[in-house]
Parts: structure tokens; sequence; C-alpha cells
């Protein structure tokens, strides 16, 4: 785990969601990153490619993320460190 220990990660991204609606800035490489990873499928991943906002985007992939469990939100926790470090930090707080 990136910055944190495992059981603040685990429900971080549970905890910081509506931050994240509304702070994430570029979901596309966030989706890619969960797609290759395989924590989501390709149906998954169009659908939350489809939507029409970027907060419409995130919204989606937060809720796939929090449904697939613990793994799928840590893969997430662990690409918004890469993509968005500062951002994290910032929520780390």
């Amino acid at each position: 785990m990136s910055g944190t220990d495992l059981k603040s990660a685990k429900h971080f991204i549970k905890e910081h969601r509506r931050d994240l609606v509304e702070r994430v800035s570029i979901v596309e490489p966030l989706v890619d990153i969960l797609r290759q990873g395989n924590a989501l499928n390709q149906d998954e991943y169009e659908t939350i490619r489809a939507g029409e906002t970027r907060a419409e985007r995130t919204r989606r992939l937060l809720d796939a993320v929090i449904r697939k469990g613990t793994k799928a939100m840590d893969v997430l926790y662990d690409a918004l460190w890469a993509q968005d470090h500062y951002l994290m930090k910032e929520l780390s707080r």
C-alpha cells in the first residue's frame, strides 16, 4: 500500500467517495489501470467510459469498485496515488 496502512486503505475509497467524485480530475487513466489489472471487466469498463461527465464517470468507477470489494478498492487506491499524489495526500490528512 502506498502512503498509509492496509486498514485505512481498505476503507479509503468508501470514506472519501464524495471528495473523489468532486476532485478526481482525470478518470480515464484510472479506468485503464483497473481494466489492465482485471479489477474491471470489459462491460464495466465500457459503462464507466460512457458516462457523459467526469463526475458521472467517477461515480460509475467508484460504484463498480466498491461493489467488487477490498481487492478492487486497493487497486484503485494505488492507482489514485500513482495518478494524483497531491490529491491523495490532501485526502489522507
